[in-house]
């Protein structure tokens, strides 16, 4: 499921926006949510870090220009997508501050918005893992999972700002998708880490940032480990 927010004053523009939405979701057999705002505020008033996954706004509105939500919504979620509409050109170097997926000209056409969102989902789809927790799906991008380990039977996302997020996924399933990045490794049977994420360590156990854990290296696996991590430090 993908859940849109999209945000204009121009009711017409709204309506017209989703119906894209819902015609490229049918082409390509996605769900799709979409809230429809007229209010920057009433965005901000209901906005849900991991419910929503793409902003879509106009840039001149009259109680909060899309500039100031966009920024709004970062500090809740840095890695928002956010896609600007305008009917001019003029404020796209002021967008850019604001880290845009892409800036559209309205009127825009079906085909500039699909293949805009198109490229988008490339992008989203190889840097992010969907994980069901209790009736939520939650996207989670790559690069911001500190370690996952396994335990009492589920196995948990531990993020770079502290969030833990659990699922009954099994370590075996995740690390087929995360130990294809560079970044992964699997020191011991219960956990997988993220080397960027490492503070310090010795021949036994892993201290991670921002988490009082302490990680057990396997028997055997201290040298492939310092090598892994030396490894992508230089690369780095």
């Amino acid at each position: 499921m993908l859940r849109f927010i999209l945000c204009d004053d121009d009711e017409l523009q709204l309506d017209e926006i989703a119906g894209f939405i819902r015609q490229w979701a049918d082409t390509n057999k996605i769900n799709v949510e979409i809230s429809q705002f007229t209010s920057g505020k009433a965005v901000l008033e209901q906005f849900q870090p991991q419910r929503n996954d793409i902003v879509i706004c106009d840039i001149m509105m009259p109680d909060m220009d899309g500039l100031t939500l966009a920024n709004s919504l970062r500090s809740l979620r840095p890695d928002f997508h956010i896609i600007f509409m305008s009917s001019s050109k003029d404020f796209a170097l002021q967008a850019y501050d604001a880290h845009p997926y892409g800036y559209l000209v309205k009127p825009c056409s079906y085909e500039a918005f699909s293949a805009l969102l198109g490229n988008l989902m490339q992008k989203v789809r190889m840097h992010t893992l969907s994980v069901y927790s209790g009736h939520e799906t939650y996207k989670l991008p790559i690069t911001d999972i500190s370690f996952v380990e396994a335990t009492n039977r589920q196995t948990v996302f531990n993020m770079k700002d502290g969030r833990s997020i659990a699922t009954r996924d099994t370590l075996a399933s995740i690390q087929d998708v995360l130990l294809k990045y560079p970044a992964f490794f699997k020191p011991h049977r219960s956990y997988i880490i993220n080397l960027q994420y490492v503070e310090h360590f010795n021949s036994k156990e892993i201290s991670m940032k921002n988490s009082a854990c302490l990680i057990p290296i396997a028997r055997g696996l201290d040298k492939e480990f310092k090598e892994k991590y030396f490894q992508f430090m230089f690369s780095e």
